[in-house]
């Protein structure tokens, strides 16, 4: 009923929630491991992409500030234990509720359906019986390297700024001939913005090890940026938490062109307005889970294929333009999103050459070719027809 799937244990590996925005001109798809962390890349209508946050390198902290016990909402990497830890995975997004220094704290991941950013809300209960002062810490290290529409790769050349006025720290790729204006990144608080700071190193101590970074000691972000292949975004948010009383940051992160930019997002998003879009990713999801069902008496089993498979056919579609694996995927589209599946039929199409060869793939444009790609063609396209009665 709640179309999740509840982790009360811990697996043998991560799990990985795939969260993108939507099949369109430009996408945005992201993860979120049940402990918080995950890549994240941005494509344009041409296939320049931007690998925005590596993996292992995207995490909240909670600290007291009177007492300097710091944890994180999943229990690592800070080996702070928690308590009564649960992690909520849904089609939309990942959420992970945990207890700790009694303070009961909600860690939401999920990216908008109409946004090229991913939304990070930290929700805090004060279980005491005395006001807290609490800080939350924002930790991203910015990849910012990728490929431009041919898949000729590029690297990254670091600068980071602080913007107090946008509640945190922007990195630039300052290397000349890049592809594309969106090469940079931001990551800002919407609310309780105390300081940030620009660089790994000023956050962690000499093992750069994201368990034990300098918070354990009491340090502060200072409002610091930095230059070098290590610029990350550190963002501090303060709040004193009445007794009984519960608070909330709402962090957001992404591909940027400057700040101009940055305060155009910031100006159409609030907390209020990430609960309303975080609904709005829910609702999108329910529909195309609700397209159909089928009923095999294993609950997980069902709850497998009745909420998720259609999601992950629907993100393979996110930030991929090959003709083969786009045309077999749009077999399965075809079964509960007609509409998504005819334009990427279509767009597909597009790519086939009049003497009947195709482009192995178009986004990024691969001129390859191999003999299987115009057949797949005749597969998909009355698969369409039969589904949809789409004659035209």
């Amino acid at each position: 009923a709640a179309r999740t799937f509840v982790l009360t244990g811990e697996p043998p590996r991560k799990w990985r929630n795939i969260l993108y925005n939507q099949v369109g001109p430009e996408e945005y798809y992201a993860e979120a491991t049940h402990i918080g962390d995950g890549m994240s890349r941005y494509r344009d209508a041409r296939g320049n992409t931007v690998n925005v946050l590596g993996y292992d390198c995207k995490y909240l902290y909670i600290r007291d500030d009177e007492t300097n016990e710091v944890f994180n909402p999943a229990g690592m990497p800070v080996p702070t234990p928690v308590r009564d830890r649960v992690i909520r995975i849904y089609p939309s997004k990942t959420e992970i509720v945990s207890v700790c220094a009694d303070l009961r704290v909600s860690a939401r991941y999920f990216v908008p359906k109409s946004e090229l950013l991913e939304a990070w809300t930290v929700k805090i209960e004060n279980l005491s019986n005395r006001p807290r002062k609490i800080s939350v810490f924002a930790y991203a290290m910015f990849a910012l390297h990728g490929s431009d529409h041919e898949d000729r790769g590029f690297w990254k050349d670091t600068y980071s700024e602080i913007h107090a006025e946008l509640g945190g720290t922007l990195v630039f790729n300052r290397l000349h001939h890049l592809p594309l204006k969106k090469m940079n990144g931001f990551l800002v608080a919407l609310n309780h913005f105390h300081a940030a700071n620009g660089y790994r190193d000023h956050f962690t101590h000499a093992d750069y090890s994201l368990g034990a970074p300098r918070i354990l000691s009491g340090w502060n972000c200072n409002n610091t940026g930095d230059y070098g292949p290590d610029c990350a975004g550190v963002v501090q948010c303060t709040l004193t938490i009445p007794a009984g009383g519960q608070d909330r940051v709402d962090y957001l992160a992404g591909p940027c062109v400057d700040a101009v930019e940055v305060r155009g997002i910031r100006g159409r998003l609030s907390p209020a307005r990430l609960d309303l879009l975080d609904q709005e990713q829910m609702d999108a999801e329910k529909k195309r889970a609700s397209a159909f069902t089928i009923s095999t008496g294993d609950v997980n089993r069902d709850g497998l294929f009745n909420i998720f498979v259609k999601k992950q056919i629907y993100s393979y579609l996110v930030d991929k333009g090959g003709v083969r694996d786009n045309l077999q995927n749009d077999n399965a589209v075809a079964l509960f999103d007609p509409a998504t599946a005819r334009a990427n039929i279509l767009k597909t199409l597009s790519v086939h050459q009049a003497d009947g060869s195709s482009l192995h793939s178009w986004r990024p444009l691969n001129r390859h070719h191999y003999s299987d790609k115009p057949f797949y063609m005749l597969q998909s396209v009355p698969w369409y027809i039969k589904e949809s009665g789409d004659f035209d």
